[in-house]
């Protein structure tokens, strides 16, 4: 039973430090909201969190292909939510000005929000700020804003 339990942990760690790093994963989900205007109806958002760039696997070659993935769905609105740089062992530190000049390209595509997540205030928070803000990444922290969507 004991060879049973380590060779499951192995296999546990391999697949969280090699498989699923280096996995893009998209879900679309239509959602049905009570007394959401007609108006916005047919809203396509762009929802991207948890890139942890820097953890092993996931580069800078990796956030060009994920804007290219958001590039072809043309969503209506991009919101960028948190944990997008890494403060994990194993990884390589990027500069989070690197990072946030990839992410600006989202712009391109459609109005762009971010919140900082957990990770990247482990990772240094004001840093990351002052990064997604230099390249015109809105910030959200503690506040909200009206967004202007395209007609």
């Amino acid at each position: 039973m004991t060879g049973l339990a380590v060779t499951a942990a192995a296999g546990l760690a391999l697949y969280t430090r090699v498989v699923e790093p280096r996995r893009l994963v998209v879900r679309h989900r239509d959602l049905c909201l009570p007394r959401w205007p007609t108006e916005l109806s047919g809203l396509k958002v762009a929802l991207l969190g948890d890139l942890h760039v820097g953890s092993p696997g996931v580069d800078l070659v990796k956030v060009r292909r994920i804007v290219a993935v958001v590039r072809q769905m043309a969503p209506d609105l991009v919101l960028l939510v948190g944990d997008l740089v890494a403060d994990v062992r194993g990884g390589r530190r990027i500069d989070p000005i690197d990072v946030a000049q990839h992410l600006a390209a989202l712009q391109e595509i459609a109005p762009t929000w971010t919140v900082l997540g957990n990770h990247d205030w482990y990772a240094g928070g004001n840093r990351v700020l002052a990064a997604m803000s230099a390249v015109g990444l809105p910030v959200l922290e503690e506040s909200a804003t009206p967004v202007d969507l395209p007609a």
